[in-house]
């Protein structure tokens, strides 16, 4: 018996952590309800979350690019 292999959605985490006046965290552009719940939520929902802060995290990696600053997700890698 072949094993299928899960296709789980990879975090967002940029590992800014900061939050603006809506609660939306500032580096993954995730609601504090979806960070919190993450580690819970299905595939199908981490998916959805995933494809809707895409686009904000590319746009804002170009933009701190293009100013000359080293990407959010490079300063904090462990």
């Amino acid at each position: 018996m072949v094993k299928k292999p899960i296709n789980r959605p990879i975090d967002p985490c940029q590992a800014v952590c900061r939050f603006n006046e809506d609660d939306v965290c500032i580096g993954c552009f995730r609601e504090r309800d979806e960070i919190n719940n993450w580690r819970f939520m299905s595939n199908e929902q981490k998916a959805t979350i995933v494809e809707r802060v895409k686009p904000e995290i590319k746009a804002r990696l170009e933009e701190e690019k293009r100013q000359g600053r080293m990407p959010a997700n490079q300063r904090f890698r462990y």
